[in-house]
């Protein structure tokens, strides 16, 4: 045993080693440090004490929290309020649109009914257009909306966690549906025969 492990450590070629797999670590630390290197820099110029952000020409030359103590201790602009709301808004968007992509993929993938190849194509044709060109439309749907239940109309945080999930439900039913495809049938035959119903079968 030790003599072939004595035997690997006198073959070991580092040329070869490189041209096998030394190249790939190589490539993956720039490009590492490239997407690194970004963030450092934001995060120097936040600890300047100069708020010229032509001057920091070194990384982290000088570090000081007075830019955050100043920022968090503003009346005119409640940053950590407005920290939390971006925080609150993320965390309902994300749980109600998982929810609801779930929902709507398990029904295009398991379930066959009128009009499912047309939905299909329909999901795929709403990423082709951006966003914005629903504004207008969103905001006029959002302003009668408001009139009659004012909780969730214009100027609500429940009225744009609503449009945010609207807007992520056709990426994110498209994705979820084609993970669904993977997942075997007969699981659910196999649970529907043991009595469960068709929400306890997708379940397991």
């Amino acid at each position: 045993m030790t003599t072939t492990m004595q035997r690997k450590k006198q073959s070991f070629n580092p040329f070869r080693w490189f041209m096998r797999t030394g190249w790939r670590h190589m490539l993956g630390l720039v490009v590492c440090l490239y997407a690194i290197f970004p963030i450092l820099y934001i995060l120097s110029t936040s600890l300047y004490p100069n708020n010229d952000i032509n001057d920091t020409t070194v990384l982290f030359a000088e570090i000081s929290p007075a830019n955050y103590i100043e920022l968090f201790n503003q009346d005119t602009r409640p940053f950590a309020r407005w920290y939390l709301n971006t925080v609150y808004i993320g965390i309902f968007t994300s749980i109600g649109s998982v929810f609801l992509s779930a929902l709507a993929a398990f029904a295009f993938s398991r379930l066959r009914f009128r009009g499912r190849r047309g939905g299909l194509l329909s999901l795929i044709l709403m990423q082709m257009f951006p966003s914005i060109l629903g504004l207008v439309a969103i905001f006029g749907l959002m302003s009668d909306i408001g009139q009659v239940f004012p909780q969730i109309g214009l100027n609500t945080q429940a009225g744009l966690v609503l449009v945010y999930m609207g807007g992520a439900l056709g990426a994110g039913t498209y994705l979820m549906y084609g993970f669904f495809n993977t997942v075997p049938k007969e699981i659910d035959e196999a649970a529907t025969i043991d009595g469960a119903s068709t929400l306890e079968s997708s379940l397991r």
